[in-house]
């Protein structure tokens, strides 16, 4: 699925357009959305998975696949397990999952972020440059991150 906007896509974090694909992308000026089982975020016809706001997803697990994923002020990911063969980019970046971000030690999710918080299970990140660890959206950052 392919959604293209210069607006929003999804009213709110609290007004989501609800979905249910095994793989999508979008770009808008703000993303909001409730997947109801598992996501892998890649390109679909030209279209990145960009927001130049906020970019808001909550789905079971979540798998990146695309480059620079986010790409705005604030990127809010929550679901069961986050992991990725791409890179998050934004300002603010919160990472929230019932299991694992990233896979392990070896297989780190990658962010280029300015403020990260990440809490999950287990927590393996990669970072390209300066970070503060910080709460963002809510969201503290787990005791044990392996950053």
């Amino acid at each position: 699925m392919a959604l293209n906007a210069t607006g929003n896509i999804g009213t709110n974090a609290g007004s989501r357009l609800a979905t249910r694909r095994a793989r999508w992308q979008r770009t808008a000026r703000t993303y909001s959305f409730a997947e109801t089982d598992a996501v892998t975020l890649n390109t679909v016809n030209s279209v990145t998975n960009t927001a130049t706001t906020t970019y808001d997803l909550t789905a079971t697990a979540i798998t990146v696949t695309g480059a620079n994923v986010g790409a705005g002020t604030n990127t809010f990911l929550d679901g069961s397990s986050i992991t990725e063969r791409a890179r998050w980019r934004a300002t603010n970046v919160a990472l929230n999952a019932t299991g694992n971000i990233g896979t392990n030690a070896g297989s780190r999710l990658a962010t280029a972020a300015g403020t990260l918080a990440a809490h999950g299970a287990n927590v393996f990140i990669a970072e390209t440059d300066a970070v503060t660890l910080n709460t963002v959206n809510s969201v503290t950052n787990t005791a044990t991150n392996d950053l």
